[in-house]
């Protein structure tokens, strides 16, 4: 199932999960070619209204489920805490905009928290221990874009994250090499974690330890 945290009125998800707080409403359409991908596209939904956090300790994802939240973890009264509550999904896909870049945290202010790359990395890394997670900026490095999928076997999250698979572009070799046991994702399509993208800008291997 996908779950969309703070979609607003117009949901990328089965269900989407919006407190209805105020906030400055801009479109995020053009957030669409790097969302698809993932499996994130907008269309029929059920809407509910609920605190972000209490309804995903109510019902908590699991590794079937993938959850995003577009633009809206620095809405977030407790982040921290909504990104554990969302650790046992099998994707976890974060937007949230660049402060070295954007000037969004000045003009809404219902911005509550802000994410270098470095310290987005690092909230999600201690939120969700069993992911591995990608940082990059998209958009004219205007917005940071986080993606964490689910890998079960602790031997593997070690190695994605210390580099040692850092040149394949191959997800079916990967998982065959990793005897299997390397979780993607059960999104729309495999997209190679590894693969650099054209319209993305790849940070450095910040996950490594």
């Amino acid at each position: 199932m996908r779950i969309d945290i703070g979609c607003g009125d117009r949901s990328r998800g089965d269900v989407c999960v919006d407190s209805g707080a105020g906030a400055v409403v801009t479109s995020t359409a053009h957030l669409d070619k790097y969302l698809e991908p993932y499996g994130f596209k907008y269309g029929y939904s059920v809407m509910v209204r609920a605190d972000a956090l209490e309804w995903l300790e109510a019902h908590p994802p699991g590794p079937e489920d993938q959850v995003l939240m577009c633009h809206s973890l620095e809405h977030m009264e407790r982040p921290f805490d909504v990104l554990r509550a969302a650790s046992g999904a099998g994707l976890v896909v974060v937007v949230v905009p660049n402060p070295l870049r954007n000037s969004a945290d000045c003009v809404d202010h219902s911005h509550l928290y802000s994410w270098t790359p470095c310290a987005l990395m690092n909230i999600m890394m201690k939120a969700l221990p069993q992911h591995h997670i990608q940082v990059e900026t998209i958009e004219l490095d205007q917005d940071l874009m986080a993606v964490a999928h689910r890998v079960d076997d602790p031997d593997s999250l070690d190695d994605l994250r210390n580099g040692r698979y850092k040149d394949y572009d191959d997800v079916e070799k990967l998982i065959e090499d990793l005897h299997s046991d390397y979780v993607v994702s059960a999104s729309a399509s495999l997209i190679p974690l590894t693969r650099r993208r054209p319209w993305m800008k790849r940070l450095s291997p910040l996950w490594r330890r």
